[in-house]
Order: structure tokens, then C-alpha cells, then sequence
């Protein structure tokens, strides 16, 4: 849905518009689709056969010996993880514009775009899973070794193991095999507005001929580190996720640019 309302005189135009986009009617589970076919477990009898062919060469032909069952959701990896809110788009934007003739034949024009987070990557993005060791188990290997005077040494291996307890954010992640993302920092791209703010000016010396200055993501500079940069969200573009538990990257393309246009009609 969108709405926007404006005002235009002779020397002036301002205008405000919203838009809402979300998903409707969808059930990401149903979505997933289930195969099962074979497959080999090599620490297991029965995953290769033995052959001979006509000129009694022995040759091994792998044999399946399991079944393995692949579940794949495109819906759940590429679109929506709740079935309510896309992983790549925002549910709101807002634009506000004006065009200002400040002078004759000089008009100011500017627009920012305002993306008011991309809420359906917060899950995925603020996924946590802690393990906790709460004990150990110890297990006891015995073997007898028979030495050259035919007696005997019993030799005792011991290994221990820790039991562990997990808690995390997302049940439904868990079950789909999602892990902590610690590499990538996400800006808080979820929760955080991104601002696109353009400016430019035109002069028209003749009724043939314009002049045009502008600028491009006024704030779309690079102006800290990696963990204190207020406005390095603003530079942030991405890209279609294929693969919601690995591309997880966030692409700065949005950076302050200049250009000057002159355009003469004949």
C-alpha cells in the first residue's frame, strides 16, 4: 500500500509519500519440499560392490547403502523467513522531495528516501546459540597386549568428554541448521533506518539550454572504523539472498558521487 499527500504553488513544490509492503496469506513451512534418495556410508558394509571383467580385472562399482533425506525450502532461504516480513526488502519507506524556483529560472531540487529497516533479516542476524558444559563423562578402553614371552599387559586408555547444554534465540532456526554469525558486522541494517538523500540544481539561462549540478547519497560516507561508523549504514546496498544462512554480506555501493549534466535542445 502507499499514500502521499503534496503542495505546489508557482514558485514551490513539496510533496511526502509511505509505502508498506508485507506478505499475506504465507505459510513458509508448506513451502518446503522433501527428496529422498540414495547414498553411501563408507564406514559401513555394503557401499561398493567387487567385479570382474571379461579379462579377470577386479574393478569396485560404488552401491548404495542408505537413504538420505534433503529438505529444501526457496520460500524460507530467499524471500521470508516468519512468512511476514521479506528478507531483502523493507516493509516501510518513506520519500520526501521539493522543487524550489528560488530565483528565476533557478530551481533547487532535493529528495531523501528513508528505509526504515530490514526487519525480516532480524532473526537471521541476531541469531545466538550458547552451549554450556555442565559435567563430564569419562569412557574406559581396555586392551590386552600379548608380549613376545607370551604374557600378557593390560593397557587402559581413558577419554573424557564434556556434556553440554544449548539455549538459543530461535528454535526454528536450530532445527535448520543456522550458526552464530560472528564474522559479518550487519550495522543494525534490522532496526535502523538507512537515509538516501539527494540534492541537485538546474539553471535554464535560455529556454534551450539547462545546466545541472548534483549530488548523489549526500550521506553515504565512510566516516569511522568497523565498529563505530554512524554512517556507514547509509552507504549500504544488498543483494537477493540465495542462501540465507551464508550470504549474509552487506554491499557499501551507495557513496557520495557528484556530477554535471548540460543538455541543449535543437
Amino acid at each position: 500500500s502507499e499514500m502521499e499527500i503534496s503542495y505546489s504553488s508557482n514558485k514551490l513544490t513539496v510533496g511526502l509519500n509511505h509505502g508498506y509492503q508485507s506478505l499475506v496469506n504465507t505459510d513458509v513451512d508448506n513451502q518446503e519440499v522433501v527428496s529422498t534418495g540414495p547414498a553411501f556410508d563408507k564406514n559401513a558394509a555394503g557401499w561398493y560392490s567387487t567385479n570382474v571383467d571379461a579379462n579377470g580385472r577386479t574393478f569396485y562399482t560404488p552401491t548404495s547403502n542408505k537413504q538420505d533425506t534433503v529438505r529444501f525450502n526457496a520460500i524460507k532461504d530467499q524471500i521470508t523467513l516468519d512468512g511476514k516480513t521479506f528478507l531483502n526488502l523493507q516493509p516501510h519507506i518513506s520519500k520526501l522531495y521539493f522543487d524550489w524556483e528560488f530565483l528565476p529560472n533557478v530551481v533547487l531540487h532535493s529528495d531523501i528516501r528513508i528505509f526504515w529497516g530490514m526487519l525480516g533479516t532480524k532473526d537471521l542476524n541476531n541469531y545466538k546459540k550458547t552451549t554450556t558444559v555442565t559435567g563430564t563423562t569419562k569412557k574406559m578402553d581396555t586392551t590386552y597386549v600379548i608380549q613376545p614371552d607370551n604374557s600378557v599387559v593390560t593397557e587402559i586408555d581413558t577419554t573424557s568428554k564434556d556434556v553440554t547444554t544449548s539455549t538459543s534465540t530461535s528454535p526454528y532456526l536450530d532445527e535448520r541448521g543456522y550458526s552464530d554469525n560472528t564474522v559479518f558486522n550487519t550495522l543494525d541494517i534490522s532496526t535502523s533506518p538507512m537515509f538516501k538523500w539527494n540534492a541537485s540544481l538546474h539553471w535554464n539561462p535560455t529556454p534551450d539550454l539547462t545546466i545541472s549540478a548534483f549530488v548523489y547519497d549526500i550521506l553515504g560516507v565512510d566516516n569511522g572504523t568497523t565498529t563505530d561508523n554512524s554512517l556507514a549504514i547509509n552507504t549500504l546496498r544488498w543483494q537477493q539472498i540465495g542462501n540465507s544462512k551464508e550470504q549474509t554480506d552487506l554491499y557499501g555501493m551507495d557513496l557520495r558521487s557528484y556530477a554535471v549534466r548540460i543538455s541543449k535542445s535543437f
